[in-house]
Order: structure tokens, then sequence, then C-alpha cells
């Protein structure tokens, strides 16, 4: 798996460009700050863990991902937590496939944050649009007692209002923990709409051996 990182505005506009090519998945990490966003990113990209808070303003990677079977290149922005470049924001919004709301566990502040960035979406995009969306709750590990089980009510009302089918996975960055399925369960419905499944393709060769017998018999009827 190769990996390429570009920082901040002097590579916007290669990611721009990268995002519009066919056979790249543009994924975009949206959520409030100090929500471990790039602890995210940086433990699914380079496997590692740095226990400190830098600010991100905006930082974009180019990985090469195997997901269900086939290898994609993935553009993954790691957008600021802030309102303060809404206009760049509002450019990501516009090009991104697939996009990973991110909370922090047991932080209502940054639940509510993902309400305004889904509506920030929508105003962009347009209520019909075509993104496919994950929700990500981060720092379990800060939990002295958790449960994967337990129900939060403004998640699920979140997750409802996005549409009822989000995949809803509870992460730690800092232990590891579910990180790769995160990322999988952000690209797995883009793949699966950018390649044929195994029955379509099945379909198809079918197709296309009996058009081949269908033509050898016009061509021995007019012998």
């Amino acid at each position: 798996m190769q990996t390429r990182r570009q920082g901040n505005a002097k590579s916007r506009r290669n990611a721009l460009k990268t995002l519009r090519k066919r056979d790249c998945v543009g994924l975009l990490l949206v959520g409030k700050c100090e929500t471990g966003k790039s602890s995210l990113v940086n433990r699914w990209i380079n496997g590692d863990y740095k226990d400190y808070y830098i600010p991100t303003v905006e930082e974009f990677y180019l990985k090469s991902y195997g997901v269900m079977g086939h290898s994609v290149n993935v553009g993954v922005i790691d957008m600021s937590g802030s309102w303060d470049f809404p206009g760049m924001l509002d450019l990501y919004f516009n090009k991104a496939d697939s996009i990973i709301f991110v909370y922090e566990v047991n932080n209502k502040v940054s639940i509510s944050e993902m309400f305004l960035f889904y509506q920030r979406l929508v105003k962009i995009r347009g209520e019909n649009h075509e993104v496919y969306m994950t929700v990500v709750g981060t720092k379990m590990d800060k939990q002295q007692q958790y449960d994967e089980s337990t129900k939060n009510e403004a998640v699920d009302a979140f997750i409802k209002e996005i549409g009822g089918r989000a995949k809803h996975t509870i992460t730690s960055a800092k232990l590891n923990i579910n990180v790769v399925e995160a990322f999988e369960a952000a690209l797995s419905n883009v793949v699966a709409n950018m390649t044929p499944n195994e029955d379509a393709i099945k379909r198809l060769d079918k197709l296309m051996k009996t058009n081949e017998k269908k033509s050898i018999c016009s061509a021995c009827s007019l012998m």
C-alpha cells in the first residue's frame, strides 16, 4: 500500500485534481476540533499514534488500499474542525464521495456539531445528494467503563437525520480499536457501486456466451 501526504493550501489544487479522477474515492472527515480526526487518519494511514494535539487546517493523503477484493485509490481530506475556512469546506463537500462525521464519545457539543456540518452539506449539494455517510465515535479509551451497546440518543437522532442507514462505529485511535473497520465502512458502499459484483459478472458472462452461440448458429445457417 502506498501513501502520500500533501499539506495545506499548496496541495489543494492537486487534491481537487486527484478527486476528479474516476478511479479515486474522495473521503472527507468532518467534526468538531479535538475530536481526534487526525489521530484516526494517522492510525489508519501510518499505523501510529501521537499523544498530543496539533490543530489541523487542511491535510490531504493519497492512499492505495484494498477493500472488498479491489484496489482503490483513496484521497483522504482531514479538515479543520473550526468554521474559519468555510470556502475550503464547501469545495471538499462538493467533491467528496464519502463523508465520515466524527464525534467524541460522550461529548455532547461534538455531537451537536455533526448536525451543523450535515446542514452545510445539504446547503452545498441539496437534499438529494449522492454522498455516502458514516458516523464515527472516537476516544472510547477515555471512558473507564465503555459498553459499545450503550445507546446515545443524540447520535441516534443524528443518524436518523441523515437517512437512518449510516454505519456507526466506535473507535480508539490510541488503542487501535475499530479504526480499520471505520474506514472500510466509509469505503465499502462507494467501492460496491464502482465495480460490478460477482453476480453481475456471472450474468454478463452468461449473456456473452449466449450471444456467442447465437452468432455461431446464425453463421452456420448461412453456409
